[in-house]
């Protein structure tokens, strides 16, 4: 018997489990929301690689290009038409800024209080935003499931055997 881990269904997890723990809690849930949209980042990614390594033989050298390059290739190859105007594809422009952001994050200084402009992304950790980004990855990990033709029966659990 062959068992797989999939890390993508941890990662999801992990975003689901901190959107709740800061639905439940609100004090501090700022960093819960950024937990969880963080999450859904790394989520989609890490999905990406998993159909992508199904559907291309030569994944590996793929794997280094940019996440909405890799959904390009991906939607390329199944006939997947997406729409980056809307919902649910519209979401990932601002995950994958905001993950960008924050991975290569950069010290803000500001010589007055007056001039003091918070970066975008810290109004971006909302409850809100953090349901409506899960909910997109989801419905996107779907249609791509559907259409690759690989009937991946365990996606966003953990393990499979």
């Amino acid at each position: 018997m062959t068992k797989s881990i999939n890390t993508y269904g941890y990662l999801f997890s992990a975003s689901s489990s901190t959107l709740k723990k800061a639905q439940e809690e609100k004090e501090g849930s700022f960093y819960q929301y950024m937990s969880s949209l963080m999450f859904s980042a790394f989520t989609i990614e890490a999905y990406f690689n998993h159909i992508g390594s199904q559907l291309f033989e030569c994944w590996d050298d793929l794997e280094s290009i940019r996440p909405t390059s890799k959904l390009n290739v991906i939607s390329n190859k199944i006939d997947l038409t997406i729409d980056k105007g809307k919902r649910p594809y519209q979401s990932l422009t601002y995950l994958f800024k905001f993950r960008n952001d924050l991975a290569h994050g950069k010290t803000t200084f500001f010589s007055s209080q007056q001039d003091k402009k918070e970066p975008w992304w810290i109004d971006f950790c909302t409850e809100n935003n953090a349901k409506n980004i899960k909910e997109d990855i989801v419905i996107i990990i779907k249609e791509i499931n559907d259409s690759s033709g690989i009937k991946d029966p365990w996606a966003l659990n953990h393990e499979s055997y």
